[in-house]
Parts: structure tokens; sequence; C-alpha cells
């Protein structure tokens, strides 16, 4: 018997934090995982607002600002939204999509069990706090 393949699943396993997992595995995660496309222009996170889900960058470019000032700049593979996550709970920056962008997404609830269970994710959410906590604030 042949199963279909799932789209989403396809997709999250071309993401850097997913691509060393069976296909099986990857399925596993993508039934907590959403896919979301975002025009340019709009503002995923806002610094101060409490943070409740993070995104991963399936494809597009976003800018990071913290106090009206750009800090950064991410794009495909890219997780945001992660610090409140394993933080105090609200942004430290803004993050707007300066291009078209598809996102997977998830929730609070979903984060811990995801950074636990794959190994890649939770080593890219360790990267990217460690990281992040090092630009001065």
């Amino acid at each position: 018997m042949f199963r279909r393949r799932d789209p989403k699943t396809d997709v999250i396993r071309r993401l850097p934090a997913f691509a060393d997992q069976p296909v099986r595995r990857v399925a596993d995660a993508s039934k907590v995982l959403d896919l979301v496309t975002v025009e340019a222009g709009r503002t995923l996170l806002t610094q101060g607002e409490f943070g409740h889900e993070f995104y991963l960058v399936v494809e597009g470019r976003a800018r990071v600002e913290r106090d009206g000032q750009v800090i950064a700049h991410i794009s495909d593979g890219a997780v945001i939204g992660e610090m409140a996550l394993v933080g105090p709970g609200r942004r430290n920056a803004t993050v707007v999509a300066e291009t078209d962008m598809v996102l997977a997404t998830s929730t609070r609830p979903y984060f811990a069990g995801l950074v636990a269970d794959f190994p890649g994710f939770g080593r890219q959410v360790r990267q990217a706090t460690e990281a992040r906590t090092a630009v001065p604030a």
C-alpha cells in the first residue's frame, strides 16, 4: 500500500532544523506546525508584546528592529520568536517581513516538545538564543 506524501511535511523537511530527520519523524513535527504566508511589510513580532508563538522561515526575508534601529536581517531557515518562549515572555525585537514570506509556525505548548524531540531544532534554538543575547540591548 502506498501513502501519499504530505506537501507540508516535504516543505518542513527542507528546513535545516529538520533536514536530518527521517520523513516519518518530520511528519510528526508537521502535525504541530502550520504553514502560513505573509505579505511584504507585515509585522510578525512587536517588541515588548508577550510572545505565544515562534516561526521558522521557509522562504523570504525580514528585518529585525530593536528600539527602532535595524539590528539584523533574517532569511530562509532562521527561527524567530523563540526568545519570548525561552525567556521572560516578552518580545525583545520587532520583526517585519521585507519580502513575501512562507513560515512554519507553532505555539508555546508545542515548543518545548519540538526542542526536546528534534535535536536539530533544539540546537538551532540554542544557537539563535546565544547569538541574540550577545547583541547589545
